[in-house]
């Protein structure tokens, strides 16, 4: 039977499962990536997943997320995630854009969105859940990189791509990471090490920088305007955290040597994890086996996102590829037809089919 889900995990993760089962209340960090309107064929999984993420969790779990992950994470972390869900979708999906916007216009509509997702007190409730700990992942921008006009921002953009084709360590002469996060509890990926050198700005998330921290994840530059100052953070143009961590690849966990349960878990929206924004043209660029060791992957298969109105999963060209009665035609169907996604996953976390589904990463 093809089932429209796909269930990977870690080999330690893996091991667990099977011997021990799958239990939410194991999960110390979730994962949510970058990616657009791709977040569309995650919309019934989070359905499912949100209420039951935060009836299980009995600890601090942390969410690390970039561009539209942050997003998401911060449905997960407010009070009443399904109308949080609901009114998200809604302004997402139904929004009609002008034909040509530029990137100021991209911009302030993205920012009314952002407040009609948090409302007044969004951030007051994100930031005081008992469990939920966000981190927000942005880059801090270097060089051409951190102007705003379109030439030397596309000079700037070539440049680290051809030295991203070389090695991914060259991207620490184009950028740092920026984390900002609740201060509350330390994540086990503080400092988020992984193999590319890059340098890590720790920024405390509050009541005053929440937006902008959300803003600057989801800016890409040449659509939307970097966010140039940001309370708390060190002078710079800070931009979308896709260019380093589109599907992330760091250690999650840290170091864990003594015997433990943990997990990491990550709903995603394809089968294939790609380390940075600038990897896409590389197929032999992925994970690295020890950041995922601990982790469990669920994700759309392939052949699902095939079987999706046009054989794909939705994505930012969308918007000029179709009129807006079309796109929001075809969105629509989309979330209609992964409520088989969702009732997937019901059935594994409920009815606990996941051990028996797990396959190795």
């Amino acid at each position: 039977m093809n089932h429209p889900l796909s269930v990977k995990a870690g080999p330690t993760a893996y091991r667990l499962i099977r011997e021990h089962g799958f239990s939410l209340a194991n999960v110390r960090v979730i994962v949510a990536a970058s990616g657009g309107a791709k977040w569309l064929v995650l919309n019934q999984m989070d359905r499912v997943l949100f209420p039951m993420l935060k009836a299980a969790a009995t600890a601090p779990v942390h969410l690390l997320c970039s561009s539209i992950g942050s997003w998401r994470m911060s449905i997960l972390a407010m009070a009443n995630p399904l109308a949080a869900i609901d009114r998200f979708e809604s302004t997402y999906v139904d929004y009609e854009w002008l034909k040509k916007p530029g990137p100021s216009d991209v911009s302030r509509v993205t920012r009314w969105t952002l407040d009609q997702l948090l409302g007044d007190r969004g951030e007051q409730e994100i930031l005081s859940d008992p469990y939920m700990r966000m981190h927000i992942l942005a880059v801090r921008s270097k060089h051409l990189l951190a102007y705003d006009s379109k030439l030397p921002l596309l000079m700037g953009l070539l440049s680290t791509w051809g030295a991203n084709a070389v090695s991914r360590r060259n991207l620490r002469f184009f950028f740092e990471r920026a984390l900002f996060s609740d201060p509350r509890s330390r994540a086990p990926f503080h400092d988020m090490v992984d193999d590319t050198g890059l340098a890590t700005i720790n920024v405390d998330l509050n009541d005053g920088n929440y937006r902008d921290a959300v803003m600057a994840t989801s800016s890409i530059p040449l659509v939307m305007d970097g966010i140039p100052e940001i309370a708390g953070a060190p002078k710079g143009m800070y931009r979308d955290g896709g260019f380093t961590d589109y599907h992330f690849n760091s250690a999650f966990l840290g170091d864990v040597t003594e015997p433990s349960n943990d997990l990491v878990l990550y709903p995603h929206y394809r089968e294939r994890i790609i380390p940075g924004w600038f990897d896409k043209a590389w197929q032999g660029r992925g994970p690295s086996a020890q950041y995922y060791d601990r982790a469990l992957v669920i994700a759309p298969s392939d052949e699902f996102a095939a079987s999706l109105p046009y054989g794909k999963i939705p994505d930012r060209g969308d918007f000029k590829t179709f009129d807006h009665k079309t796109r929001v035609a075809y969105w629509r169907r989309v979330l209609e037809e992964t409520a088989r996604l969702g009732d997937d996953l019901r059935h594994l976390l409920i009815d606990d089919g996941l051990a028996a589904r797990v396959r190795p990463l």
